[in-house]
């Protein structure tokens, strides 16, 4: 990776690009239960929530995450049932529902013969 610069190029933009999206999901659901934050706290939010997750040894950071979205929505100024809502929100969105999706397209794909 560091022999090629174009590959370490883009894996910083890959994980830029990710974690605004994530940080424009995140203000999508804030925004659903009325209220805002900026991006660049949510950014931040996101940012020590994923780190804060991984580093704890539980599956996906099932409770972890929920629990530190809760605290950094809440220490941005969200009030606190605001909070909890947009973080059981965002990660209904991002974690939990992706595989009832990708479950339906891998059976279309296998009864079409296509895997």
């Amino acid at each position: 990776m560091l022999r090629r610069p174009s590959k370490f190029t883009q894996m910083l933009a890959g994980n830029l690009s990710s974690q605004l999206i994530q940080a424009g999901i995140l203000g999508m659901c804030l925004h659903a239960f009325g209220a805002d934050a900026h991006l660049s706290q949510l950014v931040l939010v996101n940012t020590l929530v994923v780190l804060f997750a991984g580093f704890m040894p539980v599956p996906g950071g099932i409770g972890v995450a929920e629990a530190g979205y809760i605290a950094g929505l809440q220490a941005i100024g969200v009030e606190s049932t605001v909070a909890i809502s947009t973080a059981l929100a965002f990660r209904l969105v991002t974690f939990y529902l992706p595989p009832l999706w990708g479950s339906a397209a891998m059976r279309w794909l296998r009864r079409n013969q296509y895997v």
